[in-house]
């Protein structure tokens, strides 16, 4: 079984190879098929990646993939990308806001996640790439968001928390950039 970091950076036939200074994470979504245990203990947990698409936008190109969470030994599945396109946004006020604090470090500490690129840890690095430093990843702004959403719409109880679905439309500087 290869890897989700592997898949994003296997070459795909035709397509340029990834370049980390122009690559970042335009979108993420998840539906709970069943429920994630919260241990590894008796399960063969697997991610299943897969790319279904290679799209132009402008001067770039957006990979589309995605994976599902399976229990190898079993065949069961957990979780899977959502597939419906993403609601509009209504014209009223939010039923909910989350704040949550960021620290000039909480970029490093997703690296543990396995998104090693640059321009999470190095301000050189990001500012070539045309930002003003370091930046958080996509998932690190995607899991502060969702764990939001648990926490003011769904009562904190994950048994309540069926779908999310993200779009990334702007970049996030951690806390504390200079």
């Amino acid at each position: 079984m290869i890897s989700s970091k592997e898949a994003s950076e296997a070459p795909v036939p035709g397509i340029p190879p990834l370049d980390p200074q122009r690559s970042v994470d335009g979108e993420r979504g998840i539906e709970i098929i069943n429920p994630i245990p919260t241990s590894s203990e008796d399960f063969d947990l697997e991610i299943h990646p897969e790319i279904v698409g290679v799209h132009e936008k402008g001067n770039n190109l957006i990979l589309e993939s995605k994976q599902a969470l399976i229990d190898a030994a079993t065949g069961k599945q957990y979780a899977r990308p959502v597939e419906p396109p993403a609601p509009q946004t209504p014209n009223r006020a939010p039923d909910a806001v989350h704040q949550f604090q960021t620290t000039s470090e909480v970029a490093l500490s997703y690296c543990l996640c396995g998104d090693y690129s640059p321009l999470h840890a190095d301000d050189s690095f990001s500012k070539r790439a045309g930002f003003k430093g370091h930046i958080l990843q996509g998932l690190g702004k995607w899991n502060i968001a969702t764990h939001g959403v648990l926490r003011e719409l769904a009562g904190g109880k994950p048994e309540n928390f069926v779908r999310f679905k993200a779009r990334f439309k702007a970049v996030v500087y951690p806390w504390g950039f200079p």
